[in-house]
């Protein structure tokens, strides 16, 4: 999830306008508004007004949501290969759409 949603979610969480965090933050409607919409880029300073406003801290508003990475179940896993001279066999531990690699070696 983008920051600005994530900024947009958390302050309709709050029960707050665009208006409202504006005038908590001191930054303009049109910024906050362009901000949501990923139009603007904020400043590390900017972040910290509105996360001080949204009672979260900066580093929970910048993490990634990542999905936790399980690896496939035996009968689940692909051969990728096989090494004919010593009968070695790769196969896949992760599924195909992760961002990480692994394998198995038997």
């Amino acid at each position: 999830m983008e920051i600005s949603e994530k900024i947009k979610n958390l302050r309709k969480d709050r029960g707050l306008s665009i208006k409202e965090l504006s005038e908590k933050t001191g930054l303009s409607v049109g910024f906050i508004s362009n901000l949501e919409r990923n139009i603007n880029s904020p400043s590390i300073a900017n972040l910290q007004l509105i996360c001080k406003v949204l009672d979260i801290s900066l580093i929970d508003l910048l993490k990634e949501d990542k999905e936790s990475v399980t690896t496939l179940k035996a009968e689940d896993r692909k051969l990728l290969f096989t090494s004919n001279k010593e009968g070695t066999k790769y196969y896949n531990l992760i599924p195909d759409n992760s961002e990480i690699n692994g394998s198995y070696v038997i």
